[in-house]
């Protein structure tokens, strides 16, 4: 099984891979496959999740010359054979991602279920017209759109006619130049305003490189319809898409989402609506990797937290005690991580949106999609906050005051 490309799947399952395999299998090889974008989404259970997983009795099999990127585990072994021999899997490797994916005579199926396929485009500038806006949504590889190089806030945009519920994008890098710059820091953005002076984040990539060639695939969960999709740079460098896909969500969402108004010289407090304790730091501490907490009301600085703007409605939250942002430990996807505050850095893991209720806010991580909530339901004066998937429960609910 060779040159299969596997992205954004496992968005609800777990105790599976990208690839899977059970039992022995003499003389299977599994070769030159692009497997990407594999992580724990908030509903998934305990189980491993990884790029390749091969299961109990697993045996008499090659596993060669695949790229792994971004994927919550590498290759997952459960109680194999002896004779599974494993070479040269990376995680990157770009002759492996380009040669991925259906041959030529198929690659007219990923048009149909792309919206923004030959639909109206815009942009900040244009290279040239060998580089136009259009060449991003032509359904080739071997084109794409680029910006002047003195363009310093670059911007690709489509209209896609009419507003639709969004499921998944996926935005594909340059592979015939190796631009590293051109495969970090950027957002690809949603509104129903076609010049965005207020839009929604669907999916970023932070200031860490994506590898060389490769695609960033992501699922979008916000529950509101766009007509237009924007990428935008979110730093001053050189920019570059080759194909940019979005595709209709399956099911019906409603609503709209929420960019409450907070003032970012306010300090405010955050209280745990199940316990009534405030959102802390432990001890008040300065320091990286302090823990988050829920402690009774002291009128103490490590007690109040700025609510800042970062794009959007992603925003950073910072305690005045410490001048550090909340954080999800490690950027890890596991349920129960816990809530830490670090030096900002501008990460995924260090972005929080806001989904109102009646009874307060549920504060969602952007690189985990989970919410913040006080461990186990705890109302215990200095328990810990951590990550768990949303689940509508009042130690999960916060109101800012």
């Amino acid at each position: 099984m060779s040159h299969n490309r596997v992205g954004n799947v496992l968005n609800q399952l777990c105790d599976a891979g990208g690839i899977y395999h059970l039992s022995n299998s003499p003389d299977t090889v599994f070769a030159e496959n692009y497997i990407h974008d594999v992580e724990r989404t908030p509903t998934a259970c305990g189980s491993p999740v990884g790029g390749i997983y091969l299961d109990e009795g697993s045996d008499n099999m090659t596993i060669r010359n695949n790229v792994l990127s971004n994927t919550t585990n590498f290759i997952i072994q459960n109680r194999n054979g002896s004779n599974v021999t494993k070479s040269d899997n990376t995680t990157t490797g770009t002759s492996t991602m380009v040669a991925s994916g259906l041959e030529a005579g198929y690659r007219g199926l990923l048009a149909k279920i792309n919206l923004a396929y030959a639909k109206t485009t815009s942009t900040s500038s244009d290279y040239s017209t060998s580089f136009g806006s259009a060449k991003a949504i032509d359904n080739n590889a071997s084109t794409g759109w680029s910006p002047t190089g003195s363009d310093t806030s670059p911007w690709w945009q489509v209209d896609l006619g009419a507003p639709y519920a969004l499921g998944q994008f996926s935005l594909t890098t340059r592979h015939e130049q190796d631009q590293p710059e051109t495969r970090s820091s950027f957002e690809v953005r949603g509104s129903n305003d076609p010049d965005f002076a207020g839009y929604v984040v669907l999916g970023r990539q932070d200031s860490a490189t994506l590898p060389y060639g490769a695609t960033l695939t992501g699922k979008i969960d916000v529950r509101q319809k766009f007509r237009y999709v924007r990428v935008a740079k979110t730093d001053s460098a050189y920019f570059y898409i080759t194909e940019l896909s979005v595709q209709q969500a399956g099911g019906a969402l409603e609503g709209s989402a929420t960019t409450p108004d907070f003032n970012p010289s306010t300090y405010y407090t955050i209280k745990n609506v199940n316990s009534g304790l405030l959102a802390d730091v432990h001890d008040s501490s300065t320091a990286d990797g302090a823990a988050a907490v829920q402690r009774a009301a002291n009128n103490g600085l490590a007690q109040q937290w700025s609510v800042v703007r970062v794009s959007g409605n992603l925003y950073k939250i910072v305690n005045r005690n410490s001048g550090k942002a909340l954080d999800v430990n490690s950027g890890s996807h596991t349920k129960g991580t816990k809530l830490i505050q670090w030096t900002y850095h501008g990460g995924n893991n260090q972005l929080w949106y806001f989904e109102p209720t009646s009874a307060g806010y549920v504060i969602r991580n952007f690189e985990t999609r989970q919410a913040a909530e006080t461990s186990a339901g705890s109302t215990a004066d200095g328990a810990g906050l951590a990550q768990w998937a949303a689940l509508n429960q009042p130690h999960q609910l916060w109101t800012i005051q």
